[in-house]
């Protein structure tokens, strides 16, 4: 399980994963970036994102990867396709996301799954808050309610 964590304004997020034996080789390692999918298993909701670097350096054992907080998106230069991220509102919330990596076939730079040649890995995605992004904080009810024979429900799924 990844951890992403969302402070502030930026935060840098690094990604390791062991993708050697799964990708399409061309040579020795990915040619090109691979696309992020993360769904929200709370809302169900798809975000498409690309790393802002991946470092291959050591690909025989792992790729590195760093995808950035931000706050607000903003293209051309803070949104997903060059590895800016907003999360933590009403349809990226924190909590838990199914996480997919994907390999583009080369030459394909658009943010959507058309293109892709294989599913290199399949995880789950923790979204955190820290410092001034903290999740919202609920207490308990109070016991003197007097009215326990009626049940309230507070939250209906659409």
């Amino acid at each position: 399980m990844f951890q992403f964590s969302v402070n502030g304004a930026s935060t840098d997020n690094y990604f390791y994963v062991n993708l050697y034996d799964e990708v399409i080789k061309d040579g020795y390692e990915l040619i090109q970036e691979p696309i992020f999918a993360i769904t929200s298993q709370q809302t169900g909701k798809q975000k498409l994102f690309y790393p802002y670097t991946m470092d291959s350096d050591n690909y025989k054992r792992y790729y590195k990867f760093l995808v950035k907080y931000i706050k607000t998106e903003a293209a051309p230069v803070f949104y997903p396709g060059t590895g800016f991220i907003a999360l933590n509102d009403k349809d990226y919330p924190f909590g838990f996301y199914d996480l997919q990596i994907w390999q583009k076939e080369a030459g394909y730079t658009d943010l959507s799954l058309d293109n892709t040649i294989k599913l290199l890995y399949t995880g789950l995605l923790n979204v955190n808050g820290t410092g001034d992004s903290t999740e919202v904080d609920y207490s308990e009810y109070a016991t003197t309610d007097s009215d326990t024979d009626n049940v309230y429900l507070t939250y209906v799924k659409p």
